[in-house]
């Protein structure tokens, strides 16, 4: 019997499949993507066609594969910048008359860099934020405080100088003085356990300054730390500061209780509470910088760099790392530091309070005695033998022993009782 053909013409019965939870979610996903995508995107045309692609397949297994393409696709344009505006690179123009001379710094917020005004034929410091909306408010609420702060001068008050800003294509470009760098990578290049009370205090002057200023009008900064604090030029002593970045900077009359701001490293406790705070929050971060400045390590490391042993290591100092100074001036650096950091925001010392302190008294400089025998020569015993001058001439120089007196001592002793031994008579 012949059995009648199907004509070709004729499609197949469609199977229709009831949609998994993963097609559907993989179908809203995809439209949430769709609406944030931008119009030149390759790897979002990609994940659209594959996702269609994968929905549409009848095997389980191929479709298993696809979606975990695709789910590694969707992770990799997460991980890629937002905007490739933002990729500044060396040469290139920004805006109408700035040439990037260099890439200062990359940030979570944007990139700043060294450009060439071409219009006034100066160098300035051009920090390109991001074109998403988080970055614009940041954006603009810095300008805002950036206006606010141009009533102050710059060099008097120890702020950065503020030149003003301009798009660049979708981006906010706000333009600054160059400095020559952060506080945090002058202590690394530095290299020594701490900085001594004479280096310390013209940089705490000025940042204090800084701060009593600002406030002055009104204003917190909230995200004081190394970072921010610029170094105006490493040659120059003593080192001139500037505080930068006031993209997180708050309205005394605006501050709102259980709000967070800044870094926790140099956060106030008030703040970590959900406490109210005022202008005193500043001055915690500034007590924080100056333990850091005298100790030559930070408080809290771990939100910072990454330490292979959990455990710091401690050693002796040697004779270079010792600062020698007077005990008047660390007892009254030590006394700075803690009404800094007095828990009790309302007993802790402001800023136009700490500039009175003995620490700041003007005039205060002591010199140095050269003669002054360090703690590490008096533990190891190298001071010289004090000599009668009427049984020794003058002029008679006595090298310093090699042994510490203590080592001395138990040789007189040592032949002390040989002598006794052999004045006994048998």
């Amino acid at each position: 019997r012949q059995r009648r053909k199907r004509p070709v013409s004729d499609p197949l019965p469609l199977r229709h499949d009831k949609p998994s939870n993963v097609s559907l979610l993989l179908e809203s996903q995809l439209a949430v993507t769709n609406s944030h995508k931008q119009k030149n995107n390759p790897i979002g045309s990609k994940v659209t066609s594959t996702i269609c692609c994968s929905l549409n397949m009848k095997q389980n297994h191929s479709r298993i594969i696809i979606l975990c393409v695709t789910l590694a696709l969707l992770l990799l344009e997460v991980l890629l910048p937002m905007n490739n505006e933002l990729q500044i690179i060396t040469g290139t123009r920004l805006g109408r008359c700035h040439i990037v001379e260099d890439v200062l710094g990359r940030g979570s917020f944007g990139t700043v860099a060294k450009c060439q005004n071409m219009h006034t034929n100066s160098t300035e410091a051009v920090k390109v934020n991001g074109s998403a909306p988080m970055f614009m408010d940041l954006a603009f609420k810095e300008i805002s405080f950036l206006k606010r702060l141009r009533c102050l001068d710059a060099d008097t008050c120890n702020i950065v100088k503020w030149n003003g800003y301009f798009f660049h294509k979708q981006s906010i470009c706000m333009t600054f003085e160059v400095l020559d760098q952060s506080l945090k990578a002058y202590l690394e290049e530095r290299g020594s356990p701490g900085l001594p009370a004479a280096e310390i205090r013209p940089v705490l002057h000025q940042l204090v300054t800084a701060l009593a200023h600002i406030h002055s009008i009104g204003v917190l900064h909230l995200d004081l730390k190394p970072d921010n604090v610029m170094v105006v030029d490493c040659t120059q002593q003593p080192v001139r500061v500037k505080i930068i970045d006031f993209g997180l900077a708050g309205l005394l009359s605006e501050v709102k209780v259980g709000e967070r701001r800044g870094t926790p490293s140099y956060m106030a406790p008030e703040m970590m509470l959900a406490a109210p705070f005022d202008e005193t929050f500043d001055m915690w971060s500034l007590g924080v910088i100056a333990a850091e400045l005298a100790m030559g390590w930070m408080r809290t490391p771990m939100f910072f760099c990454r330490q292979k042993n959990k455990r710091p290591l401690w050693r002796l100092k040697s004779r270079e790392e010792f600062h020698p100074g007077h005990h008047s001036d660390q007892q009254s650096l030590l006394s700075l530091i803690k009404s800094m950091l007095h828990l009790d925001a309302g007993q802790r010392v402001k800023a136009r309070e700490a500039l009175q302190h003995p620490f700041f008294a003007p005039g205060v400089q002591h010199k140095e005695d050269e003669q002054t025998v360090d703690l590490i020569d008096e533990v190891r015993g190298d001071q010289a033998q004090t000599v009668d001058p009427i049984d020794e001439p003058i002029g008679v120089q006595h090298p310093a022993p090699s042994v510490s007196t203590t080592l001395r001592e138990k040789d007189r002793r040592s032949i002390n009782v040989k002598r006794s031994f052999k004045t006994q008579k048998p």
